[in-house]
């Protein structure tokens, strides 16, 4: 057998055995490439949330002479201390629905609308008092009119109308700031408690002591204004946390009379007067909370985001 045969029977054994040889190797495939979520904010939305609510009121007190037949300087300080400024706080829980639809404005920025209704177990209370001292005769040094104070305030149910306007610093994260109207269903009164009294000699009005009082109950309309962070975690569904600041501006409401009567005390004979009183209570306060919401991706195509 010569050198060319040799060689040909080589060359003809490396080609049979080769597929055989390549079958023995891994196979290395080429890995699937995974599709990122497409997130949609665009369209109708709806959803439920949770969170705490605090307030702050300011209730004021005015009062007026509405007859008398005393002396001036006790119709006068009667009056004076029926007048006061009682400040309140108070704490609660609110949780309620939000329904809302986003429009995109462009691929980074959206516009869009929400309302919402909480009910609320938010409520506050504060007792206060002050002391009128009459200041001329026929009053002993001391004399004066001790007027305590009981104020209530609650919050039923809390409503909001408001507009979104919204940036995407990534497909799926959205920051946004919001303002709007605000409803709500506040309930206000206050108890009012006068006693005339010259330290050492005892009450001078009958019947001791002079006890009024007034409240409203009614909706009320205000504004709101805040801002929050929401995250598209899944196909439809987000989570977000918010924060509202609220006024509901003032609640006025009358507050009724106190009637001092100074026959058979320590001052006889001076006559009787009437005080009015009326009160008025402002109304704000802020929401931190938690919500989630089902996104119905009924926006128009463009409205879906993939950002790379």
């Amino acid at each position: 057998m010569n050198k060319s045969q040799l060689l040909a029977g080589a060359l003809v054994a490396a080609a049979l055995s080769g597929p055989t040889f390549a079958a023995d190797l891994p196979s290395r495939k080429t890995p699937a490439a995974v599709a990122p979520m497409l997130v949609n904010w665009n369209g109708f939305y709806a959803g439920v949330n949770l969170g705490g609510v605090w307030s702050k009121e300011q209730t004021a007190t005015s009062s007026g002479i509405i007859s008398s037949t005393t002396t001036p300087n006790i119709e006068a300080s009667a009056a004076l201390g029926a007048t006061s400024a009682i400040a309140s706080s108070g704490a609660g829980v609110l949780g309620g629905v939000q329904v809302g639809y986003n429009m995109m404005l462009s691929p980074s920025f959206l516009g869009g609308l929400e309302a919402d209704i909480q009910a609320t177990s938010l409520s506050s209370a504060r007792q206060s008092a002050t002391v009128a001292f009459l200041d001329a005769p026929p009053a002993a040094v001391g004399t004066n009119f001790t007027t305590a104070f009981s104020v209530r305030n609650r919050l039923t149910y809390l409503a909001t109308f408001r507009g979104r306007l919204g940036w995407t610093p990534t497909d799926s994260l959205l920051l946004y700031a919001t303002g709007g109207g605000a409803l709500a269903g506040v309930e206000s009164s206050i108890a009012i408690w006068q006693l005339g009294h010259t330290p050492g000699i005892g009450a001078f009005i009958d019947p001791p002591p002079s006890l009024t009082g007034g409240s409203s109950s009614n909706s009320r309309f205000g504004w709101t204004l805040g801002g929050g962070a929401e995250w598209m975690f899944a196909r439809n569904w987000s989570v977000r946390a918010e924060y509202l600041y609220y006024d509901l501006r003032r609640v006025s409401f009358g507050a009724g009379a106190l009637a001092h009567n100074t026959t058979g005390t320590s001052l006889p004979g001076l006559g009787v007067a009437g005080v009015g009183v009326s009160a008025s209570t402002r109304i704000k306060g802020q929401i931190v909370r938690a919500g989630v919401n089902y996104h119905f991706d009924l926006g128009a195509p463009g409205a879906v985001v993939a950002k790379y």
